[in-house]
């Protein structure tokens, strides 16, 4: 549908594939970097203008989950994760959701429900269930309190370490998915959809908290060594570049297949996680 791209196979010296392995890497990671660039700006600048404090929300329970066990309930503020305190300290939520990724069995979480306070044991599985994360929850962020402003140089450095902590678990719940082969839990397209919809209507400093978030995701995403991402493109060309040294080319057909078989791969993906998604907003 794209014509007869005359220039696709083209090895002049404008060509893309001529050019340096060096150059070559430059513009492949341009993608992955400006996305990580986006990330820092956002919320270094997001932390020096001022965000508004939030509290976490309950926002759905999926039913004969371990949080719909212990009785959590829709709307109840979180407080308290184990150890935990997320009030006094909104930075350790990463640190806390991380916590109950690595717990099984007993977890005391303390919320907030008619402004009276609950606390509740949640048996934790060991294997993700079907939606909605080990609990079976999920949550929205909503603006509690005045707006707080950092000095210049201390937004720039928490900025950088909240995008380095985001990073991490970024990658540990990815290779959560891969070690346990399972995208149960996993949200797509409908739940970022929904996400940044929840957070437009608390204004434009929530969502773009969100937006950096999701930046990171791209950016971490694009790094797999998968052929149709940069990550895999990378790869390609790596492998490319060793071969050509020893006068060895990787023919368009075994390339066109690579291709073909890597876009099969992420459009069930991203068919299943939309599914997830579907399940999820049907409170299924």
């Amino acid at each position: 549908g794209q014509g007869d791209q005359e220039h696709a196979q083209a090895t002049d010296d404008r060509s893309f594939a001529t050019k340096p392995y060096w150059q070559k890497f430059i513009v492949i990671m341009g993608g992955i970097i400006f996305n990580m660039l986006f990330a820092y700006l956002t919320l270094i600048t997001l932390l020096w203008v001022g965000t508004p404090q939030t509290e976490v929300t309950i926002k759905d329970v999926t039913a004969q989950s371990a949080a719909a066990t212990a009785g959590i309930k829709p709307g109840d503020i979180i407080t308290t994760i184990g150890q935990y305190n997320i009030i006094e300290n909104p930075e350790d939520l990463g640190t806390a959701l991380k916590h109950v990724q690595d717990t099984e069995g007993a977890l005391a979480i303390i919320v907030r429900r008619d402004g009276e306070p609950h606390t509740l044991e949640v048996n934790v599985p060991a294997a993700m269930p079907e939606g909605g994360g080990k609990l079976g929850i999920s949550l929205a962020f909503a603006p509690t309190g005045p707006i707080e402003r950092l000095p210049f140089g201390k937004a720039v450095s928490e900025g950088i370490s909240r995008v380095h902590d985001m990073t991490v678990q970024t990658f540990q719940s990815l290779w959560r998915l891969i070690s346990q082969r399972t995208v149960k839990g996993a949200g797509g397209p409908l739940m970022i959809i929904s996400a940044s919809a929840e957070q437009a209507k608390h204004g434009l400093l929530l969502l773009f908290g969100l937006l950096a978030l999701i930046s990171i995701n791209l950016a971490v995403i694009n790094v797999l060594p998968i052929p149709i991402l940069d990550g895999g493109q990378l790869l390609l060309i790596t492998i490319e570049s060793l071969l050509g040294l020893v006068g060895i080319k990787i023919g368009i057909a075994t390339k066109n297949a690579i291709f073909i078989a890597s876009w099969i791969f992420m459009l069930s993906l991203i068919l299943l996680f939309t599914f997830n998604d579907i399940k999820r907003l049907l409170g299924y």
